[in-house]
């Protein structure tokens, strides 16, 4: 499914990119959010440039393509990708699955449950993919005060709003693929063919 995000804005970027041999994505449905990230200072660190998908099930075929142009070039957070940049670009695949509704804001782990959070009866939610939290280094607590400004709630966060809450957990398989290694797999590709 990496591949095939790369595939994706590869043919707006870099068009004369043959594509990799396999671009077979499971037939099955689900939800799916592309996560684009970009080098900042080190290596090693890699900062958010874009992340969108859906809480829905979609046929995973046609959601990696979407979300993974929607993510790249149209995440009002950030300026669109630009083809400069896609050589140092990291991209993330996440199938989400599981979801149950919590007992209460604070029933959920830390690096094994995304979270969607529904404030004053639905008109605020948001969510945040499970690894979230623990990139940040965040609690629990700071964790959905973050997710109740993203969602755009600004009343304050007291224990009457927080017993009103609805929480929904979920967990993700997520896939990771830096340019450099979706381009050997172009390699591999063109040199079979030849």
């Amino acid at each position: 499914m990496c591949a095939k995000a790369f595939h994706t804005i590869c043919k707006v970027l870099r068009p004369r990119l043959p594509a990799p041999q396999s671009l077979d994505i499971p037939t099955s449905k689900g939800g799916l959010f592309v996560t684009w990230s970009a080098p900042r200072g080190s290596r090693r660190n890699y900062s958010l440039r874009g992340c969108i998908g859906t809480l829905s099930r979609a046929n995973l075929d046609d959601a990696v393509e979407r979300y993974a142009s929607y993510a790249a070039f149209r995440d009002s957070r950030f300026d669109p990708i630009a083809a400069s940049e896609i050589d140092e670009l990291k991209v993330g695949v996440s199938v989400l699955s599981g979801f149950e509704k919590a007992s209460h804001v604070y029933d959920w782990d830390i690096g094994t449950h995304g979270i969607i959070l529904e404030l004053a009866g639905g008109r605020y939610s948001a969510t945040y993919l499970p690894e979230v939290c623990a990139e940040q280094n965040w609690s629990k607590e700071t964790c959905i005060r973050s997710l109740a400004e993203k969602a755009g709630h600004r009343r304050p966060m007291d224990d009457a709003v927080l017993e009103a809450a609805v929480l929904t957990r979920y967990q993700s398989t997520k896939a990771e693929l830096l340019f450099a290694e979706y381009m050997e797999l172009i390699e591999e590709h063109i040199t079979v063919q030849c």
